[in-house]
């Protein structure tokens, strides 16, 4: 699995996400690009804000029961993160470019009013279709320009951002955001073990997001460990080499617990062997059918403004699931 949105407790051996494309040729190269503009400002001479883009598109369809609420935990972070632009907008960048919040059409019929409570701020935003917090598109490579770098929950599930995989490179405080429905931290990727929140990052919600900034700003020691370690995410972790050898060591301790996974996986020569469904059948896997196991058929490059793969999937197997490994 790419993320675990709800922490340890998923099922799921965790893997970098296909957005870093090929680790030891695209990957690298833009890695290494974006490090380069990272170190060509210094952070002294940046503009002081917290910068974010992208978009926010709610869905009430998702929302039949108050448990549906989670799937709309990064809307909500998305659209809170927003409101401290609207009130300081020479601290916060905070900005999307594509704007359709969940509608409320009234609060006491709304049902995730408890999880997900609404106030003036997000009414106003909301209301006056974000016009307040509109802002133009920007590529990774402007990012440089800023002192603090936001990463916020997908707007999908409330799940991970692929936005984070390029924060780390650009010479920027890397800060995460804490809200309802969201887990310390956010949602666990390949690499989370490595961080620690106050040195490699830091975390806000709307209500702490201000005085972080100016603490930040004003004990340099502080500052200066935070760059150093975001630095040190990008070069140690998230560098091809080490991705590539991530996954290497992945695949070898599952051949070791599947012996019979190879000849599984390879169908050229898949005769008479175990299909990949009977073999995690034999793991005792159907407690996790839910997961639902996919196979990825292809995958293409994306242009130059969207870097990344686009992917093509089916269900590999009716019943079939990841299992805990």
């Amino acid at each position: 699995v790419i993320a675990k949105k709800n922490g340890e407790k998923q099922c799921g051996v965790l893997v970098p996400n296909p957005y870093f494309g090929d680790l030891y040729r695209t990957w690298e190269r833009e890695r290494s690009a974006l490090v380069a503009l990272g170190r060509r400002r210094k952070w002294e001479n940046r503009r002081p804000q917290l910068f974010w883009r992208g978009k926010i598109r709610g869905r009430e369809a998702v929302i039949n029961k108050e448990r549906d609420c989670s799937r709309e935990a990064g809307n909500y972070a998305r659209l809170q993160a927003a409101s401290l632009t609207a009130h300081d907008a020479k601290k916060f960048d905070v900005r999307t470019n594509t704007c359709r919040p969940r509608p409320i059409r009234s609060l006491s019929q709304d049902l995730c009013r408890k999880l997900l409570p609404q106030n003036d701020d997000l009414a106003a935003i909301r209301d006056s279709g974000c016009k307040a917090v509109q802002g133009r598109f920007m590529n990774h490579g402007k990012f440089n320009t800023f002192q603090y770098l936001l990463d916020l929950p997908g707007s999908t599930t409330g799940s991970y951002s692929r936005n984070l995989n390029h924060l780390w490179l650009l010479g920027a405080v890397v800060v995460f955001w804490s809200g309802p429905l969201l887990e310390p931290g956010g949602a666990l990727q390949w690499y989370s073990a490595g961080l620690r929140d106050g040195r490699t990052h830091v975390t806000v919600n709307v209500s702490t997001a201000k005085a972080t900034l100016d603490a930040i700003y004003d004990h340099v020691e502080w500052r200066n460990e935070l760059l150093e370690n975001s630095r040190g995410v990008a070069d140690n972790l998230l560098c091809g080499e080490c991705m590539g050898s991530y996954v290497a060591t992945v695949l070898t301790s599952l051949r070791q617990r599947l012996p019979l996974l190879d000849s599984a996986l390879n169908q050229r020569t898949n005769h008479g062997n175990a299909t990949l469904a009977e073999l995690l059948q034999r793991e005792n896997c159907a407690r996790h059918f839910a997961a639902g196991l996919v196979e990825v058929v292809r995958g293409t490059p994306r242009n130059r403004r969207e870097p990344g793969w686009s992917i093509t999937w089916r269900t590999a197997a009716t019943g079939a699931a990841a299992c805990d490994l």
